[in-house]
């Protein structure tokens, strides 16, 4: 396995505050079992199989306490950093990663000017490869790297809208917000990006909920 060449220059905020409501169970959406394994260890051990030394905030709500008794009992909480965040009321992916950068955990990464790598608790099946691609060195005048791909049918996701066809990203719309030309699309973001933490730490800030479901959008950033 190839490791990240400076392991010590990412933090990562991995999104584990949702409740689930579209999978009908009692159970947080972070806890459902694939191979007997919850969803978020699955990408807790793929985060620090890849970046041993990440410095991880996780950002929870519902259920908050009994994610946080499970973790902090665990094998992977003894021997790695990993702090807990909660996000007190679930206003969006926004609003998560805001509750991060503006935490304890946030102020020691912008000390040191840390790249922050954020993923959601529930892809299970993501490689090192690709965590590694993501958390490349990013240039000076590059304030993110986003994930994106295509679907036949991208139904629920949110439409990566270009400057034509293959041109710069203008923005990402939510599926709820997309006009019927929008969705029509079928290049989706797959909630993975990863930002300079000044730029996320600052345009955090300005988010704004005003669409469909009032909710504050990461997409946003971009």
């Amino acid at each position: 396995m190839h490791k990240q060449k400076n392991p010590d220059s990412c933090g990562v905020i991995v999104l584990a505050a949702g409740q689930g409501k579209r999978m009908r169970s009692q159970v947080p959406k972070a806890l459902h079992e694939i191979g007997g394994k919850a969803l978020l260890f699955h990408v807790l051990d793929r985060v620090f199989e890849t970046l041993p030394h990440a410095k991880v905030a996780l950002v929870l709500g519902h259920e908050h306490k009994k994610i946080e008794q499970l973790v902090s009992e665990s094998h992977i909480f003894k021997v790695h950093n990993i702090c807990f965040v909660v996000q007190p009321e679930q206003n969006g992916t926004g609003d998560a990663a805001k509750c991060a950068i503006n935490s304890e955990w946030g102020e020691k990464i912008l000390a040191k000017k840390l790249p922050v790598l954020v993923l959601p608790a529930d892809l299970p099946l993501i490689s090192d490869e690709l965590i590694l691609q993501m958390t490349e060195p990013l240039t000076r005048s590059v304030s993110l790297r986003l994930l994106t791909t295509e679907f036949q049918d991208p139904t629920g996701y949110g439409r990566v809208i270009r400057r034509g066809k293959k041109g710069s990203i203008l923005r990402i719309v939510e599926e709820k917000d997309a006009t019927l030309r929008e969705k029509q699309t079928n290049e989706v973001a797959v909630s993975i990006y990863f930002f300079q933490s000044p730029f996320l730490k600052a345009m955090s800030q300005r988010l704004s909920n005003r669409n469909t479901q009032g909710e504050y959008y990461l997409t946003d950033l971009v």
